[in-house]
């Protein structure tokens, strides 16, 4: 059984996905208890499903929006919390997959992946610790929140492996502009990483 906050069905808006409709899972729990953490006390409240009922409340999310009349098939999944790692992925992900569903996950770096990785299309991190600690080796997206947390820099993850590194602005200690200039201070393969679905006010 896993702990499950939410199924929703929203907008990717971070990262190389951005744009993309995606039913998103939300686990409950996380060790780290960040003060600025978007979802906070939402993630102390859930309900208890087994992997099986999480593909179907997926299923059942995508079928609602499709009896709205719109026209495609949703195909974008991804796990996020909370911290999913401290919750046994493996049997959902693989269901998830046999379902042919793109499957992404959204992690702090504190939980290793296993033989996750393999199956998963994306894999973002933000980490919460510095990149000694981090139990991932590579990732799709690298999140570094702005301005910085316990000692985590861009130039201390300058070294590890990832397709797409962004700063990312917490928002409501500084601007997106003030996290622009330190990507300009950087310069590439740093880039600005923006919340787009609450710019446009989406869940």
């Amino acid at each position: 059984m896993l702990k499950v906050n939410s199924v929703f069905l929203s907008m990717q808006g971070e990262g190389i996905d951005t744009g993309v409709p995606t039913v998103f899972i939300r686990l409950a729990g996380c060790s780290m208890k960040c003060s600025f953490c978007d979802e906070g006390s939402d993630l102390l409240t859930f309900v208890e499903l087994n992997e099986v009922q999480i593909v179907e409340q997926v299923l059942k999310v995508i079928s609602m929006f499709n009896d709205l009349g719109t026209v495609g098939i949703i195909k974008n999944i991804v796990i996020t919390g909370g911290e999913p790692l401290e919750q046994d992925l493996l049997d959902l992900v693989v269901k998830l997959r046999g379902n042919k569903f793109r499957v992404g996950i959204e992690t702090n770096g504190t939980k290793e992946l296993g033989d996750l990785f393999f199956l998963l299309g994306v894999v973002t991190i933000s980490p919460k610790v510095p990149i000694d600690k981090c139990k991932i080796e590579k990732c799709t997206n690298l999140k570094i929140l702005y301005p910085y947390i316990k000692n985590i820099t861009a130039e201390s993850y300058n070294g590890f492996e990832a397709y797409h590194k962004f700063i990312q602005p917490i928002w409501s200690t500084v601007s997106a502009y003030d996290a622009f200039v330190e990507v300009c201070r950087l310069g590439p393969p740093w880039k600005l990483g923006l919340q787009v679905h609450k710019l446009i006010g989406m869940q």
